[in-house]
């Protein structure tokens, strides 16, 4: 009776937490949208801060803008220098081979981050305010808060459409 009891214990928590994962991401970069998707819904969006240059597709490491394709997490870190992240698989070798061929250097780092830790004391009510300006490197913004829950819902291999 016990085991019976408790397999319908773990059989409905392990139901109850599978509602979070989601299928895959989506970053509309003209509306500073990261949107999580679970059977072809939208299920939450979150406001987010990107390169410098967000405008245009990514052509080299120090153009400062966010690229636009297919890509998945790779990693996920909980511990960064910009709180948790999740790495993406960028460069793709197509766009590896495309920036040999115009003989630049694409970069090799990009990722879903939170804040930097030197602000980790800011409420989230001011972290939110990060989202005025884009200041990153290429790289996805959200807040902490926000990263929290992100971490939560998606696995390594998730994943990721980022569209102009």
């Amino acid at each position: 009776m016990i085991a019976i009891r408790q397999f319908f214990i773990s059989s409905s928590f392990w139901v109850s937490c599978s509602w979070a994962q989601v299928d895959s991401i989506e970053i509309i970069k003209h509306r500073h949208e990261l949107n999580t998707i679970k059977d072809d819904k939208v299920i939450k969006t979150y406001r987010i801060a990107l390169g410098r240059q967000p405008k245009g597709k990514k052509m080299e490491r120090s153009d400062k803008r966010t690229p636009v394709g297919h890509y998945h997490i790779r990693r996920k870190l909980a511990a960064s220098d910009y709180y948790k992240s999740l790495i993406l698989n960028y460069p793709t070798a197509e766009e590896k081979v495309d920036a040999e061929a115009r003989g630049v250097d694409i970069g090799d780092h990009l990722c879903l981050h939170g804040m930097r830790d030197y602000l980790y004391y800011l409420p989230s009510f001011l972290q939110r305010m990060h989202r005025w300006v884009d200041w990153t490197a290429g790289c996805i913004a959200l807040t902490n808060d926000e990263m929290d829950e992100l971490f939560e819902e998606v696995e390594e291999g998730t994943p990721v459409v980022i569209y102009e």
